[in-house]
């Protein structure tokens, strides 16, 4: 009797287990199968009578990480002057939202598995990305194939900043596998050449400001390769707003002969100063431990350079 009692109870404990398990095989999948995959190609309205003329926009997307996606906004150039335009990299928020870094307007992306929102806290300020009143505001439906490369800006990258009088230029185009980034000054009082350069990466952000306080704005570009994590900068000073020349950057080589740099770099301004921040790695794991290099721009025998001011080691808060 008892055993036939047991052997009921461990049944119906088998039985319990089986259902949640199940379910939770079913809360997997259902889970999945509901996760939004934001890369992909996005349209507005009017991309469908591209062909009677209409002005449109597009938007692609590309993951990076888990985290970060890259967003290039891009509209029809074959007509006319692009309308809209922004290059920037954005963060997740939550499962569905994702916000840019290194805008001068944080611009929020909320995507669906159909469509793809933009949208800002100052809705009337995603106008600045823009011209002719036109705004990157608005819905853009997600379609399959890429953009309509016959009538798209064919740039990956553009913007316009203005300091200290001086314009800048910086804009990257895909040739065959090479991305060519170019720099083109204007306002200079003797030479507004353009600077040309093949690079293997992306252009996380770009800053024009006057860095040592002579009048004349420095242009800084950071570049990343997203795949090893690593990033670097490009740098530009204006030479009394005469020309423009690149400043050196010796970014990298006394702490990789230390073994424990491996990317993830950020870079700020502060106090007129460049300071560059890094976890710092031991035996290929990250450590609890930040490097913080700040460098100071000072002249050259050839050309200006970043010189490191101070380095230091801080322990991070776990």
């Amino acid at each position: 009797m008892y055993f036939r009692i047991i052997i009921m109870v461990l049944s119906f404990i088998l039985l319990i287990r089986c259902k949640d398990t199940n379910e939770e095989q079913k809360d997997r999948i259902y889970q999945k199968s509901n996760s939004i995959i934001p890369d992909g190609s996005y349209v507005s309205n009017r991309y469908e009578d591209r062909n009677e003329g209409y002005d449109w926009v597009g938007v692609e997307v590309v993951s990076l990480d888990d985290t970060l996606i890259k967003i290039s906004i891009r509209s029809r150039a074959d007509l006319k002057r692009p309308t809209c335009t922004l290059h920037c990299i954005a963060r997740k928020l939550n499962d569905t939202v994702y916000q840019s870094v290194e805008t001068t307007i944080p611009v929020r992306f909320k995507f669906t598995k159909q469509d793809l929102s933009i949208y800002s806290s100052s809705p009337q300020e995603l106008a600045y990305f823009c011209s002719g009143g036109a705004s990157i505001e608005g819905k853009y439906r997600k379609i399959l194939e890429t953009l309509d490369t016959s009538q798209v800006d064919t740039r990956l990258y553009s913007k316009y900043l203005h300091s200290d009088g001086i314009n800048f230029e910086i804009t990257m185009q895909q040739d065959d596998s090479l991305k060519i980034l170019s720099v083109k000054p204007a306002g200079l009082s003797k030479d507004n050449s353009t600077y040309t350069q093949q690079i293997d990466k992306d252009i996380v952000s770009v800053r024009a400001l006057d860095l040592n306080d002579d009048d004349s704005p420095e242009l800084l570009i950071v570049l990343k390769d997203f795949n090893s994590q690593k990033s670097t900068i490009l740098a530009f000073t204006t030479n009394q707003k005469k020309s423009m020349s690149t400043i050196n950057f010796e970014a990298t080589d006394f702490y990789l002969y230390k073994g424990y740099y491996s990317g993830y770099d950020t870079y700020e301004i502060e106090k007129g100063k460049l300071v560059r921040k890094f976890p710092v790695f031991e035996n290929g794991e990250p450590s609890n431990y930040q490097q913080i290099i700040t460098y100071k721009l000072e002249p050259g025998e050839a050309m200006p350079q970043f010189k490191i001011y101070s380095e230091r080691s801080v322990k991070i808060n776990q």
